[in-house]
């Protein structure tokens, strides 16, 4: 496991001496962003203005998503458009360039469980890290913990969150 902290580290590390060196300019797009086409517009007009070239699109936090997928739903219901296409789409003609940014294992922080099935809050219950239970856990949240996490070591959870990234990158 120390190997691939490593690894990751390392690449992570290039990536950034990489990107220094190009003279790249990059902007990180919190999903809080990606709630209606009028402020994803407003990124892209904000990118070309200020010449950013790479925006890190956040398309996953508290275990939904913002791209159409088979495994999760979009964290808000009402939405009615595939942001993350949707961005691309917008982008497309442009220098900018879009890299989605998952947040894996930290899938929930309400006090209220979610209520689709496909929230894998409801879907791993045994793989989920807590110490106690839901509604003492959640009082407990505001003062020390920022959320439930699912388990880095849970075999299911690993194939299921590889299985995601999969269908993202073919899709």
């Amino acid at each position: 496991m120390k190997n691939q902290y490593l690894i990751i580290i390392i690449f992570l590390l290039f990536i950034s001496i990489k990107l220094a060196a190009q003279n790249t300019q990059a902007l990180w797009v919190v999903r809080d962003m990606l709630q209606s086409k009028s402020s994803i517009d407003e990124i892209v007009e904000y990118a070309m203005e200020n010449k950013i070239n790479i925006l890190f699109v956040q398309v996953r936090g508290r275990g939904s998503v913002y791209y159409e997928s088979q495994f999760e739903d979009f964290e808000n219901p009402e939405l009615d458009f595939d942001p993350l296409a949707y961005i691309i789409e917008k982008s497309r003609n442009t220098n900018i360039k879009i890299h989605a940014w998952f947040n894996l294992y930290l899938i929930w922080s309400q006090t209220k469980k979610p209520e689709s099935s496909k929230h894998p809050l409801n879907r791993f219950p045994d793989a989920v890290l807590k110490d106690y239970n839901f509604d003492n856990y959640s009082k407990k949240m505001k003062k020390t913990v920022e959320g439930h996490y699912l388990s880095p070591f849970h075999k299911e959870v690993n194939e299921y969150l590889l299985n995601m990234v999969k269908e993202l990158v073919i899709n």
